[in-house]
């Protein structure tokens, strides 16, 4: 009985019938918006995905560009997809210029005069200095450095930084002013400390550290630690630092099976080294140590970790050679 045609919406029912006056479109879409990231915007990270959003005219589809050329294709070109957002294929390279462009479609056409927009990803944070060295002296977490609490399962779920058992002690819980980073495992925890994102240059590079395992609160000299239970796992992990999975383990030490065994990790201390052949580029290293049940108390110590070219062997000394020898002839030692 109303003569004017409703300008806002109006209220639906479940127990009457619900009718709805739609205007049917006539004409292409309007072009979209960025939302993530905005238009020339600065220090984007790398795993950010593209997300828009459309302006009006009941789009059916969007067809996307994308690139580090402009106008943008090297990435995607003319990709159609009915969703607002857009995963690369892979992590964004640090430091660099990306363009986009999305047009939206419906069945009158595309849109008209869309924008290419444009962002720089943020500068590389990667260490590059090599050896890098740290001793755990100083404050605690070192620059860089986080640990979660988590389990050594999949999924491998982190929690929030500064959540896990590791913290600064002394090195062989002595107090000679050397310094070590440590969790002590006494019932069902796992904790992980996680490295600064390095650039690793070479197939030639290692990772060394040192690693003892002590009863809580004793020196080398004091209660052996109980370290023979099954449950108990240390474990060295490589990955990309954004996500992580058991995948990631390249070395692991336990009492249930593993080539490398936790008992034989000694009291007063031993040092390891682990090849990074295959894990040149970005890399963070993730250590992780815990157990399952209530049945310990030990002190698990990280120290000294470095990264870094591996040694050089040592080389052959030069031959001496003699003139003085009978029949003179030269004489090669």
């Amino acid at each position: 009985n109303d003569p004017s045609f409703p300008t806002s919406a109006g209220t639906r029912y479940k127990k009457r019938p619900n009718i709805w006056f739609m205007t049917p479109t006539t004409d292409p879409p309007p072009p979209a918006v960025p939302v993530t990231p905005a238009n020339e915007a600065q220090n984007v990270p790398i795993t950010t995905k593209l997300t828009w959003n459309h302006t009006g005219g009941s789009p059916t589809g969007y067809r996307l560009w994308f690139g580090t050329d402009n106008p943008p294709s090297n990435i995607a070109a003319n990709n159609v997809t009915t969703s607002n957002s857009y995963t690369p294929p892979a992590y964004l390279e640090y430091d660099t210029d990306y363009f986009w462009r999305i047009v939206p479609f419906n069945d009158n056409g595309n849109a008209l005069d869309c924008p290419i927009w444009s962002f720089r990803t943020m500068p590389d944070p990667s260490i590059v200095d090599f050896p890098y060295l740290q001793g755990f002296e100083g404050s605690f977490n070192p620059s860089g450095w986080t640990d979660h609490s988590g389990a050594l399962a999949d999924p491998i779920t982190l929690g929030t930084d500064g959540s896990s058992l590791w913290g600064q002690d002394d090195w062989l819980n002595i107090n000679n002013g050397d310094k070590a980073a440590k969790i002590n495992i006494w019932g069902s925890v796992g904790g992980y400390l996680i490295s600064p994102l390095f650039n690793i240059p070479s197939d030639d590079y290692i990772l060394e550290f040192d690693v003892a395992m002590l009863k809580y609160n004793q020196t080398p000299s004091g209660t052996p630690p109980n370290y023979n239970n099954s449950d108990d796992r240390f474990a060295i992990l490589i990955g990309d630092g954004f996500t992580w999975s058991t995948a990631n383990i390249v070395r692991e030490y336990n009492n249930s099976g593993s080539e490398y065994i936790l008992n034989s990790i000694p009291v007063f201390g031993n040092r390891y080294s682990i090849p990074l052949s295959g894990h040149t580029g970005h890399i963070k290293v993730a250590i992780f140590a815990g157990s399952s049940v209530s049945n310990d108390d030990n002190d698990f110590m990280i120290n000294n970790f470095r990264i870094g070219p591996s040694a050089p062997a040592p080389s052959s000394p030069a031959p001496t050679i003699s003139l003085s020898t009978p029949g003179g002839l030269p004489e090669i030692g």
